[in-house]
């Protein structure tokens, strides 16, 4: 059965990547949430799309105090998330030495073993290094290589494995059947985002994928209950 994530939490009325978002995404019954995470100067692990906040400044040159209100620790999102998986995107938009990114890396593993997390955790990216950081760092954390649009799943199958990636995470309209098959023989999950169309999620649904992140998480679970009654 397809789990359900809210992307960047349930935002049918809250505000996306906040706290509000993710207790509804607690109260919908979603199976898991979505999110960014960035850390601040002073070593705050905090949730948040972009690196920038406008009129703000940038994340990492901030300290967690100068940040707008709405803006939750990571540790907070884990505790109004209850027992929900939580798919932690490290996101580098940036360049970033090696340093920076083992810092930032070490503080998102760091934050969810002060959480209890470890067990309910993903961690994804679209930066291979950062997925080769959180690697080197936790050698049984579970990765997700997050795949841009139009990106060629089936060539990157072998690189997945041989990297010791547990996911892939690609673009809905990449997934077919096919993939799935593939995916799936290669012994990986597959995650897809973002899935809103609701004949885009009951073609997920039907060809069972691990995972659909999605802007409608109530639409996708009342299809998802439909489909197996």
């Amino acid at each position: 059965m397809s789990q359900i994530y809210a992307h960047r939490g349930a935002t049918d009325g809250p505000r996306e990547n906040t706290l509000e978002a993710f207790t509804r995404a607690v109260a919908l019954g979603c199976d898991g949430v979505e999110l960014d995470v960035h850390r601040t100067a002073d070593g705050v692990v905090v949730v948040h799309h972009d690196a920038t906040i406008a009129g703000i400044g940038e994340i990492p040159s901030l300290e967690a105090a100068q940040l707008p209100a709405y803006v939750p620790t990571l540790q907070a999102v884990f505790g109004a998330t209850g027992s929900l998986r939580v798919n932690v995107e490290v996101k580098v938009e940036t360049a970033i030495s090696e340093d920076a990114l083992e810092i930032l890396a070490a503080a998102v593993l760091d934050e969810v073993k002060l959480a209890g997390a470890v067990d309910r955790v993903w961690y994804s990216s679209f930066h291979r290094p950062a997925l080769e950081m959180l690697r080197s760092l936790d050698a049984e954390a579970p990765l997700g290589w997050l795949l841009t649009l139009g990106a060629p799943i089936l060539e990157r199958l072998d690189l997945a494995v041989a990297s010791g990636y547990q996911a892939l995470h690609p673009w809905v309209l990449d997934v077919d059947a096919q993939v799935v098959s593939a995916v799936h023989a290669a012994g990986l999950g597959l995650h897809t985002w973002t899935v809103n169309g609701p004949g885009d999620l009951e073609v997920m649904l039907a060809l069972g994928v691990d995972g659909i992140i999605t802007d409608v998480p109530a639409l996708a679970l009342s299809l998802r209950e439909a489909q197996r009654s």
